[in-house]
C-alpha cells in the first residue's frame, strides 16, 4: 500500500472513530439532560458511573493536549480550575436542585445548565482537536526510530494550536467539575436522608 493510500485509510478510520465516540457520548448527555429536566430517581451507582465517564473523557482529551508539548505546570490551572468549578456548583446547586420523595424513593430535579455547559466545552474541545490535532501516525526514521507525526486537518502554528488547546482544556475542566459538583450535591442529600430514615 502506498503511503498515500496508508494515509487515506488512516485518516478515513479516524474521522469514522471520531463521529462514533462523539455519537455515543452525545445521546448518553442527551438522555442524561432529558432526565435531569423531568426529575429522575437518585441513584448513587449512575452518579459515581456518570461522573467518572465524564471523568474519563476529559481527561484523556487533556492527556493528549500534554503529549503534544503542552508545558506540564499547566496541571496547575487545570487543577485550580477543577476545584473552583466544583466548590462552586456543590454550593449552588443547594438552591437550584428540586428535592422530593415518592413512595420511599428519592428524586432530584434540576441542573440542566451544568450539562449543557459542560456539552458545550466538551464539544468545542473535541472539534480543536479534530481540526488542529488531527490524527497521529507512527513512523520509523532511517535510523530505526519511532516517530510520532501529527496530521491536522487545518494547519496552524503551533503557538496557536497550544492556546486553543489550553483554553478549551480549561472550559472542559470546569464543566466536568461543574457536573461533580451537581453529584455530590446529590449523593450528600441522599445519605442525609438515609441516615434520617435509619434514626427513625
Amino acid at each position: 500500500m502506498s503511503n498515500n493510500g496508508s494515509s487515506g485509510y488512516i485518516f478515513t478510520t479516524y474521522v469514522a472513530a471520531f463521529i462514533i465516540s462523539f455519537v455515543i457520548t452525545s445521546i448518553i448527555i442527551v438522555i442524561r439532560i432529558r432526565k435531569v429536566l423531568q426529575g429522575t430517581k437518585i441513584s448513587i451507582r449512575k452518579s459515581v458511573l456518570f461522573s467518572a465517564y465524564f471523568v474519563i473523557i476529559s481527561f484523556f482529551l487533556i492527556y493528549n493536549s500534554f503529549s503534544l508539548d503542552m508545558p506540564v505546570t499547566y496541571t496547575i490551572l487545570y487543577a485550580i480550575a477543577g476545584a473552583l468549578s466544583t466548590y462552586i456548583s456543590y454550593m449552588h446547586s443547594k438552591k437550584s436542585l428540586l428535592f422530593w420523595k415518592q413512595d420511599s424513593s428519592h428524586y432530584v430535579k434540576g441542573g440542566s445548565l451544568l450539562y449543557f455547559l459542560y456539552v458545550v466545552a466538551l464539544s468545542i474541545r473535541i472539534a480543536i482537536s479534530f481540526l488542529f490535532v488531527g490524527y497521529q501516525e507512527v513512523m520509523l526514521n532511517r535510523q530505526g526510530d519511532i516517530t510520532t507525526i501529527s496530521r491536522p486537518i487545518v494547519s496552524t502554528t503551533s503557538e496557536l494550536r497550544l492556546l486553543s488547546l489550553i483554553v478549551t482544556d480549561t472550559l472542559l475542566v470546569v464543566g466536568v467539575g461543574l457536573l461533580i459538583g451537581r453529584n455530590l450535591r446529590v449523593m450528600k442529600y441522599y445519605f442525609e436522608q438515609m441516615k434520617i430514615n435509619n434514626k427513625s
